[in-house]
């Protein structure tokens, strides 16, 4: 039971870190565009 529910974990905090860098990516990718537009 308890090795079970550290492999969901870890499989969840790997999920949750690739949501992290696409966000992290989709805002980098935002900034630039607003920094692009306004120069």
């Amino acid at each position: 039971m308890g090795k079970t529910y550290e492999l969901c974990l870890s499989q969840f905090a790997d999920e949750l870190s690739g949501i992290g860098v696409v966000i992290l990516f989709l805002a980098t990718l935002f900034a630039a565009y607003i920094i692009f537009i306004k120069d």
